[in-house]
């Protein structure tokens, strides 16, 4: 197969390309770490629409440097006659014009200083240009041949060029400019190169022809072109974008007459796959290691716009904001800072977007043995920053929570807890957030009478691994640990959702048998509970997603519930000391056949729920912690409108939170949330039930208020119709709903 080299209007680069497949190529610029924040205009979660030059109805951009400045091109089509070179920065497009005789230009990069690099359109040919100071210099001079493009620019103007005998000629070279001066960069013993993207190095990448003229992916550095290879079983390949270590992104052949993206790093070439279809591209990559470009999602025409980051490839559709009507179709560079720029289609019509996605990493499960953290009461054994004293009133007061003595490592982002509070007097609310960040107006648990009371949280990790709490009055605190949530390794767990169920219940009324019904738990006598033989289960686990409620008869010290086969750990789960109906989230590691035991300090009947598993492989769902957000709000007064704010829930009303339509910014592809839901009634609450919209209520309970008092549990909710979530209450109540994280995957 001999090398194409031809003018393409919209990417510059039109290649060899599977049978009745149009594909846009788009040369990549790799940018320095210097930003001016005066010049970054977009924001972390928004999409802008860079909208087209007067006159014109397309767009699509092909550079941004590490200000947020974007280069591209503007024009009645995609590819049309005349196109116009268009500079996007603080908010406007500039037409960059074109060279004298000349009828349009295409841009296709710009380095932090805001030179631009492109080609205008002449006559018969085009000839590579440089941008600079509000005026276009024709570089055609410094390059051989009847033709030139130039494609990528670094701080210090070192400019990556190709050169051509003319527009439809087969013969190309690749050069670099720098310092005045031009260097051939040759070929792997073939005829033609070209150069596509360069860093602040000066390395340049692109591809050029073996001896037995076939395109392989080079990096030219110090000198020398080095033959990059190509993807197992294929013989193709193309680079077109290097970061500043030398990471080189590109495309090679697989087969079938199709193209994978690679990424090539540390001596070997890495396929990075599709998001579906049999096509991928890799533009551009960043100082981080992110890389971004163009997939087939399934049928060969249908293409989405990618970012690969710590080693998958996410559909960046999936990352935007709901309702914002854009369809992103190839995504074409990204800068350091992670803010990407490509073309997609919005009202019908293709236009260049700059779009900064919110990130979070994919964390995965890691269940230890239940352990103490904290325990600010007198006497109890703790000390330092876990001991005494109690917490002030609006004191904020952190906690290192890796050296607190219960082995969490420092690869540790999000902690699975238990708080406790033991009030001196009444306690309007407790919180707790990553350390470093402002206070995000959310609530963790609520003791309005300054009963012992419990409730489950995962709550990020902040500076240094350390969590901040406050409370509104006076209080004791206990900071229990059952897991952590850190990056993907051999040994972590995937979250699978499972529709809401109940596994037990030992009330005598409720027909639960055996091992998952009556008796009632006796005062410090252990039970054991075997989870995995429940038909709620199938499968493997290793760790319960559950709400466990007790019913007791009278006053309960505590319930604990931990793996069977390991000892007591002196830890709790729950506590009513006034006796009342009450229910707390839990994630408990698996113990022994996958057993739990549970104890508790008096009789009590107990009811276990379960919503989900964590287990291997991972085939299931990551978890990705937010900052603590507010999501609904059903209090008059409370700032929160339509689907998120009143009128309060009435009694057996079932009402859908769309929460991926909240300000929270929580993605299309979250797959269940991490949830803490607060209560407000107008008198005594018999029970409040979530559970993904459109399925049927499964009957289980999230939490109880016999007493009409706010109170509040966690919850991990599968996402249902719409991403939506659906909640009754048994009473007329106010309903606060937090979330902490999602699951996706």
């Amino acid at each position: 197969m001999t090398a194409e080299f031809q003018f393409h209007r919209l990417t510059l680069i039109a290649r060899r390309v599977p049978t009745c497949v149009a594909v846009a190529r788009i040369p990549a610029l790799l940018l320095s770490s210097f930003v001016i924040p005066s010049l970054i205009y977009a924001q972390p979660g928004t999409i802008i629409d860079l909208g087209t030059l007067p006159g014109d109805s397309t767009s699509a951009a092909t550079g941004i440097n590490a200000s947020g400045q974007v280069v591209g091109e503007s024009g009645p089509s995609l590819g049309a006659n005349p196109g116009h070179a268009f500079l996007y920065s603080g908010g406007s497009m500039t037409d960059l014009g074109t060279l004298p005789g000349g009828t349009g230009a295409t841009a296709s990069g710009i380095n932090d200083a805001g030179q631009v690099v492109g080609a205008a359109n002449l006559p018969g040919t085009y000839h590579a240009f440089l941008y600079s100071g509000g005026s276009m210099t024709d570089l055609s001079t410094l390059f051989p041949g009847t033709s030139s493009v130039a494609y990528g620019i670094n701080a210090a103007v070192q400019i990556s060029v190709t050169a051509g005998e003319g527009v439809g000629q087969n013969v190309t070279t690749a050069f670099l400019y720098s310092g005045g001066s031009l260097t051939d960069l040759g070929t792997l013993g073939g005829i033609s190169s070209t150069a596509f993207g360069i860093n602040a190095s000066g390395q340049v990448v692109g591809w050029a022809e073996t001896i037995g003229n076939v395109e392989h992916a080079f990096l030219y550095s110090d000198g020398s072109m080095t033959d990059l290879g190509t993807l197992p079983g294929g013989s193709y390949s193309t680079a077109f974008g290097i970061n500043a270590v030398g990471q080189v992104v590109g495309d090679g052949y697989v087969g079938n007459a199709y193209y994978h993206a690679f990424l090539y790093s540390g001596g070997s070439m890495t396929d990075l796959g599709t998001l579906g279809g049999s096509f991928s591209l890799a533009s551009s990559i960043n100082a981080s290691g992110q890389v971004v470009g163009e997939s087939g999602t399934g049928g060969n025409v249908d293409y989405h716009a990618f970012l690969y980051s710590n080693g998958t490839m996410i559909d960046l559709n999936s990352l935007l904001p709901t309702g914002s009507g854009w369809v992103l179709n190839a995504a074409t560079a990204i800068n350091d800072p992670g803010q990407i720029v490509g073309y997609g289609t919005i009202n019908g019509q293709t236009h260049a977007f700059l779009f900064w996605p919110v990130l979070t990493p994919a964390l995965q499960f890691y269940p230890v043995a239940p352990c103490r953290l904290v325990d600010t009461r007198v006497g109890q054994g703790k000390t330092g920053a876990f001991g005494p004293p109690a917490l002030a009133a609006f004191s904020d007061r952190n906690f290192a929570l890796l050296s607190g003595g219960c082995s969490i490592p420092s690869t540790a982002q999000a902690y699975s807890l238990n708080f406790t509070v033991v009030p001196s007097g009444p306690l309007g609310f407790l919180s707790a957030w990553p350390t470093g960040e402002a206070y995000p107006g959310v609530s963790t648990l609520n003791s309005i009478d300054g009963s012992v009371i419990a409730n489950a949280a995962i709550v990020p990790a902040g500076t240094s691994g350390s969590i901040t709490v406050v409370a509104g009055n006076p209080t004791d605190l206990i900071i229990d640990v059952n897991g952590y949530f850190a990056p993907a390794t051999a040994s972590g767990l995937d979250f699978f959702p499972l529709t809401p169920c109940r596994i037990a219940d030992t009330r005598s009324t409720q027909s639960f048998t055996g091992a998952f019904g009556p008796p009632s738990l006796a005062g410090f006598v252990t039970r054991d509970f075997p989870l995995a033989t429940s038909p709620c289960l199938s499968g493997s686990e290793q760790a319960y997603s559950l709400n466990v409620t007790v019913v007791p008869p009278g006053p309960l010290g505590f319930l604990s519930i931990w793996p069977a086969g390991q000892p007591y750990p002196g830890v709790s789960t729950l506590n009513s000391p006034d006796g009342t109906t009450l229910a707390n989230a839990a994630i408990v590691p698996a113990g022994t056949g996958g057993d739990v035991n549970v104890v508790a300090g008096n009789p009590t009947d107990v009811i276990i729920d379960i919503n989900g598993k964590f287990a291997a492989p991972r085939t299931g769902l990551q978890f990705y912690a937010v900052t603590p957000c507010r999501v609904a709000d059903t209090r008059t007064g409370q700032n929160f409108t339509g689907a998120f704010g009143p009128p309060s829930l009435a009694a057996f009303a079932g009402r859908n939170f769309p929460i991926q339509s909240s300000p929270c910014g929580i993605p299309a592809a979250a797959q269940a949330y991490a949830l803490n839901m607060t209560v407000v009634p107008q008198g005594p609450l018999g029970f409040l039930s979530a559970w993904p919209t459109g399925d049927a209520y499964p009957g289980v309970s999230t939490l109880n208020s016999p007493d009409g008092f706010v109170i509040a549990n966690a919850a991990i909710v599968p996402a249902g119709s719409g991403g939506a979530i659906t909640v009754v209450a048994g009473n007329p109540t106010d309903l606060i709903i937090d979330i902490v994280g999602y699951f996706a995957p």
